[in-house]
């Protein structure tokens, strides 16, 4: 992750492009001034359809999430907290994406603090369990069915995609300016994920099968913490879902805000 997103972040600083069209032409040799036209509207289109997608994807699953939380926090209705997110990410496109695009990395910061906490109490209350699971690889066999094995598509499909990350951060680069600021900056991304991702899965590990529900760590945090973990965790993942939304969606009208 660390990689493509150094490799991308160094890509973008050496042909200036500042979205994911000029990106994928640049990645694809097709900004040159004698570019075949058709060659050009193919990788245009492939992209356009291709980011678009992925942003419907990714905005479908954080209003899924947001609706979640909200009916787990205050039994508010799916279908009544979708809207209400649809609404939300609809205004925050409109009036206060650039705040929150430049509020992501305090957001991001503060979800693995808040994480690192909850880790700290899972530690206390089940380490024993968490140590014995961490690498037992065939002891959970049964609790879904399925086989190490069968989550590899999942894994390739996930490399692919942090493979293409190139064409979001393509939006938010102008600060980099030096190749060791795209390194950097690159490294400091895939620690980050890499953060949240492995906390994420000590966090549930000690708990499983009974996390498997929509919000496992919200669930955690209500049924064996503090009241005031539940608040930090929630009022946390409720800020970073928020600005999830409005970004993916600057980066598609970044891409159309020139044509």
């Amino acid at each position: 992750m660390a990689f493509f997103c150094a490799v991308s972040l160094n890509f973008i600083r050496a042909y200036k492009v500042d979205n994911y069209n000029s990106y994928y032409l640049a990645l694809w040799g097709a900004d040159k001034p004698g570019t075949n036209p058709v060659v050009k509207v193919i990788v245009s289109i492939f992209f356009d359809v291709y980011t678009t997608l992925m942003g419907v994807v990714t905005v479908a699953a954080t209003i899924a999430l947001f609706a979640n939380l909200m009916e787990s926090l205050f039994n508010i209705p799916i279908g009544v907290g979708s809207i209400i997110a649809v609404v939300m990410f609809t205004l925050l496109s409109m009036y206060g994406a650039a705040f929150l695009r430049k509020f992501n990395t305090v957001m991001t910061i503060s979800l693995i603090a808040a994480l690192a906490a909850i880790l700290i109490f899972v530690i206390t209350m089940r380490g024993d369990v968490l140590a014995q699971r961490m690498f037992d690889f065939e002891g959970g066999m049964n609790w879904s069915g399925k086989t190490l094995a069968s989550h590899f598509g999942m894994l390739v499909s996930y490399c692919f995609t942090t493979a293409s990350w190139g064409g979001s951060l393509s939006n938010y680069a102008e600060n980099i300016h030096t190749k060791k600021d795209a390194i950097g900056s690159g490294i400091l991304i895939g620690v980050m994920v890499a953060s949240l991702f492995f906390v994420t899965s000590l966090i549930v590990l000690p708990f499983l099968p009974d996390a498997f529900v929509a919000t496992p760590i919200l669930s955690i945090c209500k049924e064996y913490m503090p009241g005031v973990m539940t608040a930090i965790y929630w009022l946390v993942v409720m800020l970073s879902v928020i600005s999830t939304g409005p970004t993916f969606i600057f980066n598609t009208s970044n891409r159309f805000v020139k044509v």
